[in-house]
């Protein structure tokens, strides 16, 4: 061994454990304001329901749809003005149509007279009307028309009687109702004289002997023969029905 290596040994010295590592190493500075903590990921956008945007639309369809309805008059329970159908009653009895008069009719009255006769209201009708076409008794006038509700009523000037009929509402429009036909019947009795009242009486019943013979291809035999065939309420105060059809005016009336 040389005598340098002895006085000059390489290792540490007994006892000393060599250079010791320094602190460790701070982290990097943060700027002011901003987390040391990386940012967690964003959570999963969740989808969007389609039902508030479906109940959305339809409301106004709906609302649209309801908007035009009114404004093109539909969706209304008015059933408008009970003149108008007083009007066409008037119409079919002064055209002697009795499909058209049947029509104007609610069902409950059609189905009456189809039972009473024994058939359709229009064919039971027809020996009427065939009477009125015969004797023209003159127009079917309305008079004066009062409505109440879905009810309503109206007078009517006649050549064979005056009287009223009544109109009720069914299936959104104005019909004429069964109370209606018993106050149109015709009566010929209650004349109140002079030469009106005896045109009156005399037309009501030959318009009744025409229909009489409409229905049975034979006249009747007297005015009696007209009450029991319900062609007339009751007897005539003056005219007189003969066998062969004719009516003559008696008393005030001669």
């Amino acid at each position: 061994m040389h005598e340098d290596e002895q006085q000059h040994p390489t290792g540490p010295p007994p006892g000393f454990a060599g250079p010791q590592p320094g602190p460790p190493t701070p982290p990097p500075a943060v700027p002011f304001g901003l987390s040391a903590t990386p940012p967690s990921p964003p959570p999963p956008a969740r989808k969007r329901s389609v039902l508030p945007v479906l109940l959305v639309v339809v409301l106004l369809v709906a609302l649209v749809a309801f908007g035009a309805t009114q404004l093109l008059g539909g969706g209304s329970d008015d059933p408008g003005d009970p003149a108008d159908t007083a009007a066409a009653v008037a119409d079919a009895i002064d055209d002697t149509d009795p499909a058209a008069f049947c029509a104007l009719m609610t069902e409950q009255l059609q189905d009456r007279i189809a039972e009473e006769e024994g058939q359709p209201c229009r064919q039971a009708l027809r020996s009427l009307f065939a009477g009125l076409e015969a004797t023209d008794p003159g127009p079917f006038e309305v008079d004066e028309v009062e409505r109440d509700g879905d009810r309503a009523t109206f007078t009517y000037r006649w050549a064979p009687g005056d009287g009223e009929m009544a109109l009720v509402v069914e299936d959104g429009e104005w019909r004429l109702a069964d109370e209606g036909i018993a106050e149109g019947s015709g009566s010929a009795s209650g004349s109140t004289g002079g030469a009106e009242g005896c045109q009156t009486e005399r037309r009501t019943v030959e318009t009744a002997v025409e229909a009489y013979y409409a229905t049975y291809a034979e006249y009747p035999a007297d005015a009696a023969a007209l009450v029991d065939a319900e062609m007339l309420r009751d007897l005539p105060e003056h005219a007189v029905v003969a066998p062969d059809g004719t009516v003559t005016m008696t008393g005030d009336c001669a």
